[in-house]
């Protein structure tokens, strides 16, 4: 049987042809979290029937599927089966760019590599991947969890030829300057 996640809700943007996938649910606690998607919620649906509600609010707004996709959340990776299947679903149906909006924790979990492989053979074509802090006490003390499996996801990522956009956030007395400046180099890790 397909899983099911929580679908927030899908928009269409005005500005360019493209689809936002928000899902709910999310493995990190952010404390500065503003998202509803978080803490869960939403229509549970399959891959597949979001993929054909989608697609058809796409017909109806633009005439045409789009080639961008961007899916976000919460957190898009907690569930490995529906993403890759929402990912090949997208790429399937003729979208050229599929962007994951992530904090990468799942990813960088599997030791193997081999989610960020998946993803990358499913037909995802750019990441971008919110860092919230370099320093693991930080880190930590933010979301409540190691940023090893984050700068890790980063490398993995790396090697597969995703194209990478790093995100992260200022917190004045927090997360300042120097570790943004930290940050701004993490492709470049073990290189």
């Amino acid at each position: 049987m397909a899983e099911r996640r929580g679908v927030q809700y899908f928009t269409l943007s005005e500005i360019e042809p493209r689809i936002w996938f928000m899902l709910t649910g999310c493995n990190f606690r952010c404390r500065g979290c503003f998202r509803p998607a978080r803490d869960g919620g939403g229509v549970l649906l399959t891959a597949e029937e979001a993929l054909s509600l989608a697609e058809k609010a796409c017909e109806k707004c633009y005439g045409f599927l789009p080639k961008k996709a961007m899916i976000t959340g919460g957190e898009p990776t907690i569930s490995r089966d529906f993403l890759l299947s929402l990912i090949s679903g997208l790429r399937e149906r003729g979208f050229e760019e599929i962007v994951l909006m992530t904090n990468g924790y799942a990813i960088g979990e599997d030791a193997s590599g081999s989610y960020a492989h998946a993803l990358k053979s499913a037909g995802l074509t750019e990441v971008h991947i919110d860092i919230k802090a370099f320093s693991d006490e930080i880190h930590r003390w933010y979301t409540g969890k190691s940023n090893k499996p984050v700068l890790s996801a980063v490398k993995m990522l790396y090697d597969e030829g995703i194209e990478l956009l790093a995100q992260t956030i200022y917190i004045p007395g927090i997360v300042q300057a120097d570790e943004i400046e930290r940050i701004a180099v993490v492709p470049c890790i073990n290189r």
